[in-house]
Formats: C-alpha cells, sequence, structure tokens
C-alpha cells in the first residue's frame, strides 16, 4: 500500500496542496478524494485538477471560494470534504449547479435582498444546518 502524503494526493488528483498537514486529515482527504474519483467512473474531473487545498486555523469545518478550499486542521470529516469539493465543482462551473438545484428543488434564497441592504443583520444570514428555504419533499 502507498504512503499517503502531500506528494501522493498532489499526483493522484492534481490538487494544489501544501506540505505539513495533520495526518489524520490528510487521510480523510485521502478517502474523500478517492470516493470522489469513483463516482466520476474512476477519472479525476477536470474541476480537480489546480484546486487549491488548505489545512488552516479556521472556526468553520470547511470554506470554500472559487479555486480554494479551506479545510480546518482537526475535525472535518469525509462528508465535509466532499461537501466543501461540491462547492469547488459548482463554482467551476459557474454556479450552473446551484441554478440547477434551485431550479429542480424549487428552493430559493428569500433573505438575499434583504442581506444586500442590511449585511450586519445575522437574522438575515444562512444558518448552518438548515436547508435552502423552501425545500419541502422535492429536497428531500
Amino acid at each position: 500500500m502507498a504512503e499517503i502524503n502531500e506528494g501522493a494526493i498532489r499526483d493522484t488528483y492534481g490538487l494544489d496542496i501544501l506540505p505539513g498537514w495533520p495526518v489524520t486529515l490528510l487521510h480523510t482527504l485521502n478517502d474523500a478524494c478517492t470516493d470522489l474519483v469513483a463516482a466520476f467512473g474512476g477519472f479525476v474531473p477536470g474541476w480537480m485538477q489546480g484546486l487549491r487545498v488548505r489545512a488552516e486555523l479556521i472556526k468553520a469545518l470547511g470554506l470554500t471560494s472559487p479555486g480554494l478550499v479551506r479545510l480546518r486542521v482537526s475535525g472535518p470529516t469525509k462528508w465535509t470534504i466532499v461537501h466543501e469539493f461540491g462547492h469547488a465543482w459548482d463554482f467551476a462551473s459557474g454556479c450552473a449547479l446551484s441554478r440547477q438545484m434551485k431550479q429542480r428543488t424549487g428552493s430559493s434564497d428569500l433573505f438575499a435582498p434583504l442581506r444586500s441592504i442590511w449585511p450586519e443583520v445575522k437574522l438575515f444570514w444562512y444558518h448552518v444546518g438548515s436547508p435552502p428555504p423552501p425545500c419541502g419533499h422535492r429536497f428531500l
């Protein structure tokens, strides 16, 4: 069995990953990537190539912006990593995945206009763990 290290993950999945990762998180990242590639029929999808993935001291388990996935150094599960990679895939698609999901589930962000007017009012922010309103039965 090959040793799991940053270089092996970089070579196998094309990720832009720096050295110094906690071993547990590195193994979790490798497991998540293995599952994702299997879901894509055994091929590394193009959006993963060059994706920057960083282990950082952040409060959230994971945060994603275009081209960058940031994971907390402790705590993220395989689910967290796959979830964040889903955002990376969405960004790489120009957010087409989000638009399709919104259309198919009938969901919308009713607070977006209010949040743009009053960004400091936390009542209008998305709360982690809440489904996108109104999702109902079509989201499940």
